[in-house]
């Protein structure tokens, strides 16, 4: 293994910064005006509940989604953002989404979920799940993907006329639905919608949308790219003050009975908000599960080169790969679903 050594050619400090920036205003303006954390695998996976939606911020969640995807649609569309034309194989983007898939739902968390919202909101079992992925990401890429060039051969085109419809419409199918059903509350898909399009934009900017710089990022073995860093320090500098504000909010105001909200459209009381205080390592139940969840998430995400959010901006553009990659995320996480009693008992 030869000394890292920064790739200056493919490093991107300022725009990468500057992407996660957005996310981070997306990431922050999706808390103060709901009280939800905006990670990404969670919310992708309640949107999908369109046939039977629970919860009166399924038009928030599905909007965001649907939005985050479009943004995609319209960069490409605009020449504003090249979709990159190296995805991988099939086997990699197929077993890199499974893993992907169960690892998040085994951790109950992504790049956006415990990278992002939970190192903002300073729980030491995100810090622990991140560690534990980004570890597992770096040896998978570092020493796994070169024994194995053959795994991750470009044998999948980068875009065809089918696969440039097939995100975009149903999107704008579910934006659309997002606002008829909350038609008497536009608040909330309007605020998923603006979240969406920023997350969106954030991830092609800050290069999180693009499979190679990912890896390059995961790779330390000889040339190194740390853009990536930038990305999740500049939405961690733009987030962390309003999750802090929002911990106090919770603290401040135990009372069950107080009608006062920091947000702008949700009915519960402060006391329902308890899951934005900080996660402690040490009394988390299922510290197994979840170490295996990003062990298998930090594997995956090198397989692949994308985590969820990436792979639906991409899907967005008219990746064939992002199509073959999404489906395998969600049968990823429905697999878990089944199985995940037996892994909690390891």
């Amino acid at each position: 293994m030869t000394t890292p050594a920064i790739d200056f050619a493919n490093f991107t400090p300022l725009a990468s910064f500057g992407g996660g920036a957005l996310i981070g205003l997306s990431t922050a303006i999706y808390l103060l005006c709901s009280g939800r954390i905006a990670g990404v695998s969670g919310v992708f996976h309640r949107a999908l509940e369109i046939m039977k939606p629970s919860g009166k911020d399924y038009p928030l969640k599905l909007s965001f989604v649907s939005s985050m995807i479009l943004s995609g649609t319209v960069a490409a569309q605009s020449g504003l953002f090249q979709v990159s034309t190296d995805l991988g194989g099939v086997a990699s983007l197929v077993v890199g989404g499974l893993l992907v898939g169960s690892g998040a739902r085994l951790q109950h968390g992504c790049t956006s979920g415990h990278g992002v919202c939970g190192l903002s909101r300073k729980s030491t079992k995100s810090l622990v799940l991140v560690c534990t992925f980004m570890a597992v990401g770096a040896l998978t890429a570092t020493f796994i993907r070169p024994l194995m060039p053959f795994f991750f051969l470009p044998a999948v085109a980068p875009t065809a006329p089918v696969a440039e419809f097939i995100l975009p419409v149903l999107s704008g199918i579910g934006l659309l639905y997002s606002f008829v059903s909350d038609r008497a509350n536009i608040k909330r898909p309007a605020v998923g919608s603006i979240c969406g399009i920023l997350f969106g934009v954030g991830l092609m900017l800050g290069g999180m949308a693009d499979p190679q710089k990912v890896v390059g990022f995961l790779n330390i073995s000889s040339k190194w790219d740390p853009s990536l860093a930038f990305v999740m320090a500049g939405a961690i500098c733009v987030v962390a003050w309003p999750f802090h504000k929002a911990q106090s909010y919770v603290k401040d105001n135990k009372d069950p009975e107080s009608s006062k909200t920091p947000c702008l459209f949700p009915s519960e009381k402060f006391t329902e908000f308890t899951y934005l205080l900080p996660s402690s390592w040490s009394g988390h139940k299922d510290k197994a599960k979840s170490l295996i969840g990003a062990t298998l998430f930090g594997a995956g995400w090198a397989i692949s080169g994308m985590c969820p959010g990436p792979g639906l901006v991409l899907g967005g553009c008219g990746s064939l790969g992002a199509l073959l990659y999404v489906p395998c995320v969600l049968a990823g996480q429905w697999i878990v679903r089944f199985l995940e009693p037996l892994v909690s008992k390891a």
